[in-house]
Parts: structure tokens; C-alpha cells; sequence
């Protein structure tokens, strides 16, 4: 049974999460292919005798199995084995082109849109706070890649149903967490742990909102109207509610301060990843200026509206009127 499987994978080990142990116990295939692809995700510019690009290459096909159990177990018994197989493979395909991007391996062809001038590599950020950015991007990239896996079933919409109850938020954020205790900065575990759950709640956003999948964005949109919609998204969504710790104090419910400018410091870079395409390479530097302005709105009216989410809400759906 169940428990004889788990007492086989854990033998002597504790066990910090039962729940969790006993999934792992009923689908080892599955969690052995998701711990692969984070090992190759988080090591591409640390394992020996690899170049980066044979690093990448390594994460990318490690990715592509996960993807692949994850819709065969998940998945509908009706999709046509050909139509997931390409599916899968499309989305490792673009995950690898992000990769090479984030890892400098691939030039944007608009030149000034490099992964470094997005995260902020050589400006006034430490070391250390670009490889964490970096870390919260690469959760975000894998996560959108997952999303666009499950495309031939369907179940784009379905995903962060998916995700929370295989508990793979829980892994990577957990991935995030560790490789920020490496840090010297005792606080950079909470903001990492942070970063990591919005970028998860963001990337499971059902495809209709805001921007497609596929990277075309409405850049002609005010982004007084754009911002009015993140907010409506983001206050409703539940998995972003949390990650925002939206709570109530004598019976008015605030935003964290924190939290919410995490999520929007992290926009504009989200945005540039979801507008690289290998058809379109030089589109991501103008989404990553249009998401700033929209990211820099948010900043200003979430000050003025003193976190309130109910004043936030109000404030923001006037201005996207006038």
C-alpha cells in the first residue's frame, strides 16, 4: 500500500508534512521528474563539466519530462497523445528560449532588452540580489511553460488547481527559500519566500487576462485602464489575495505594503518574459517600459489610497474611466 511505498522513500528520514510525503509515496515517477528539473533549473551556472548552454539544454529536458507526466496524470483521457507530445514540447521550446536570455546565452535582438538590464545586473544591486531576482524569474518562467504545457487539454484554466493540489507551488517556493539561505542577508529568505508565491499566482492567471500566452499584450491600452485591471484581478484572485495578505482591520480590509510592491517592482520583468517569442525577439523591451509606467501608477495610488483594498479598488476604476 501507500504507507509501505512511503516507508521504502523515506526509511530513516523524518517527515515535516505527512499530506506531502504521501503524494510524493503515491506518484514517485512524477516527483522524481519535478525534483530533476528544479536540480538542472537551479544549477545551470553551478554543475561541473557543463557548459551553460549544455546546462540549459540538460533543465530543458528535464522540464519536458515533468511537463509531460504531470499532463499524462492530470491531463484528459480524451487528448491525443500527439497533440500533448507537441504541446509539451512547445512550451520546453519557449522555456528554453527564456533560459538562454536569463542566462545570457541569447541576445535579444533590440539589443538594450537583455536579461541583465531587466534584472538590474551591474547597476546598484548586489550580486546576491541579482541571483535572487534571477531565482524569482526562473519560478515564474517555469511556471508559465507549465501553463502553456497543458494547452492541448485544455486545461490552461485549470492549472492552478493542478499545481496546488500536486503541491508544486509548495516545491518551488521551497526551492526559493533554500538557495536564498546561502545568503549572508537574514532577510532575504522571507522576501524570496515572498517573491516566489507571487510569481506563482501570477503566472497560474487565467490566459484571458491582461495578456495571452502567447506574449501579445494590448500595448495601445492606457495604462491607467491596465492598472484598474491588475487590481480587480489581483484583489479577487484567490492565490494572489494570499500571496498579497490581504486582511481585515476593523472591518476594512488592507493590502500588505510589502507584499504588493514586491508584486509590482516584479511586473514589468514578468511582462517581458511573457512577450519573448522566438518570431517576435525585440518586442520585450517596449513591454518592459509600458509595464513600468503601469507598475510605477500602482506604487503612487496604493500610497495615496493608504492600502486600503475597497478605497484601492474605487480609486483606480475612476481614473480608468476618465
Amino acid at each position: 500500500g501507500r504507507y509501505t511505498r512511503l516507508f521504502e522513500i523515506v526509511d530513516s528520514r523524518g517527515i515535516a508534512d505527512l499530506d506531502d510525503a504521501l503524494l510524493e509515496a503515491d506518484q514517485p515517477e512524477l516527483y522524481r521528474s519535478l525534483h530533476n528539473a528544479i536540480s538542472s533549473l537551479s544549477s545551470i551556472e553551478t554543475i561541473q563539466n557543463l557548459s551553460k548552454e549544455e546546462a540549459i539544454q540538460r533543465a530543458t529536458i528535464f522540464s519536458e519530462i515533468f511537463f509531460s507526466r504531470l499532463c499524462e496524470i492530470a491531463g484528459s483521457d480524451d487528448t491525443l497523445a500527439a497533440s500533448r507530445s507537441d504541446s509539451v514540447q512547445a512550451a520546453s521550446s519557449w522555456l528554453k528560449i527564456v533560459l538562454r536570455l536569463l542566462y545570457g546565452t541569447l541576445e535579444s535582438d533590440s539589443g538594450t532588452g537583455t536579461a541583465a538590464t531587466v534584472i538590474g545586473h551591474g547597476s546598484s544591486e548586489s550580486d546576491s540580489e541579482y541571483q535572487q531576482y534571477r531565482l524569482i524569474l526562473l519560478i515564474y518562467s517555469f511556471t508559465r511553460a507549465l501553463v502553456r504545457a497543458f494547452a492541448a487539454d485544455g486545461l490552461n484554466e485549470e492549472a492552478a488547481r493542478i499545481v496546488k493540489e500536486y503541491r508544486i507551488s509548495k516545491k518551488l517556493t521551497e526551492l526559493a527559500v533554500g538557495l536564498s539561505r546561502r545568503s549572508d542577508n537574514h532577510d532575504a529568505e522571507y522576501h524570496v519566500s515572498i517573491c516566489a508565491e507571487i510569481a506563482i499566482a501570477w503566472a497560474l492567471r487565467q490566459n484571458r487576462l491582461l495578456f495571452e500566452t502567447e506574449g501579445t499584450t494590448n500595448t495601445s491600452q492606457a495604462p491607467d485602464k491596465r492598472a484598474n485591471e491588475i487590481c480587480a484581478w489581483a484583489f479577487s484572485n484567490p492565490l494572489m489575495r494570499e500571496a498579497l495578505n490581504i486582511n481585515q482591520y476593523r472591518d476594512i480590509e488592507y493590502f500588505n505594503k510589502e507584499r504588493f510592491e514586491a508584486f509590482i517592482s516584479l511586473l514589468p520583468a514578468f511582462a517581458w518574459i511573457d512577450s519573448i517569442q522566438d518570431e517576435t525577439k525585440g518586442k520585450e523591451w517596449k513591454e518592459y517600459l509600458s509595464w513600468k509606467e503601469v507598475a510605477e501608477i500602482l506604487r503612487e495610488k496604493a500610497i495615496a489610497t493608504g492600502y486600503r483594498t475597497g478605497t484601492m479598488l474605487e480609486y483606480m476604476a475612476s481614473i480608468a474611466q476618465t
